[in-house]
């Protein structure tokens, strides 16, 4: 048996050419692209603002978000075995060790908006403004919960892999909650940081820019995940949105949690 055959076809291995075509490049050609300013996949943007003696500007990023807290043990743990059979088979078919962009379990949410909060004062309006959602559309729940059921894994570009809620009545309430957190937030002079269409998801792969240099990879092969396109996960019942700090500290379990209102 020649040593490609021991690969599956799945698009991953870039070692023997009989396999199929690749979804991601070696390390060497990343660095060797970079250097010589290739523009596939962006590798040559930097190089070349750095040649030419220009200093690239730093693209304003999100502070805070608005979310649910998706903290069901049965909903983690089912997502979690997602994550390490995808960690496994590219460890097992490519030799790339994907558990640094793993998310971890205890971080689960599904964000409904994000915002760049530049100081406390635009923070004690965008509290406020969390406040004001709750009572004007939020407060409703409370006799009447609302659990999102999560079912299917899907990815944004192959870089994002993530979760899907089940297409039910509960997701379209979703939207109208996410929709309405905007509107509340824009009145308080605390603008959305993009106006991207709402698509409620459980992110639980991210392949950042910087990874893909440092793996190697260019996007993650959807045939890693193909066994659970459709699978259901489990559900939560939601009793709390919380407006969250970007970056979750290390060693602990979730983001800082700025203000949250319960129902």
């Amino acid at each position: 048996m020649h040593q490609h055959e021991e690969h599956e076809k799945c698009g991953q291995c870039v070692r023997h050419k009989q396999c199929a075509k690749p979804t991601f490049t070696p390390r060497y050609l990343l660095k060797r692209q970079a250097v010589s300013g290739s523009s596939d996949g962006g590798a040559g943007t930097a190089s070349a603002s750095k040649g030419s003696g220009e200093i690239p500007q730093q693209q304003p990023k999100p502070t805070h978000f608005v979310c649910i807290q998706m903290n069901n043990k049965k909903l983690q743990e089912s997502l979690m075995k997602v994550e390490d059979d995808i960690v496994e088979k590219y460890k097992s078919n490519c030799k790339v060790d994907l558990s640094s962009i793993v998310k971890s379990p205890s971080a689960y949410h599904i964000t409904l908006m994000a915002a760049k909060i530049e100081n406390d004062k635009v923070l004690e309006r965008a509290k406020e403004a969390l406040d004001n959602c709750y009572e004007t559309q939020l407060m409703k729940f409370e006799n009447d919960p609302l659990t999102v059921k999560m079912q299917g894994i899907d990815d944004f570009s192959g870089e994002i892999v993530f979760a899907k809620v089940k297409p039910t009545p509960e997701k379209g309430i979703l939207g109208e909650i996410s929709k309405a957190v905007r509107a509340t937030f824009k009145q308080a002079s605390v603008k959305p940081f993009e106006d991207r269409p709402f698509i409620p998801h459980i992110t639980i792969l991210h392949l950042y820019p910087h990874m893909k240099y440092e793996l190697g990879l260019r996007k993650i092969d959807p045939k890693c995940y193909e066994p659970y396109r459709e699978m259901y996960f489990g559900q939560k019942k939601i009793t709390s949105v919380q407006l969250c700090k970007m970056g979750r500290p290390k060693h602990e379990p979730y983001y800082e949690i700025a203000h949250e209102v319960f129902f």
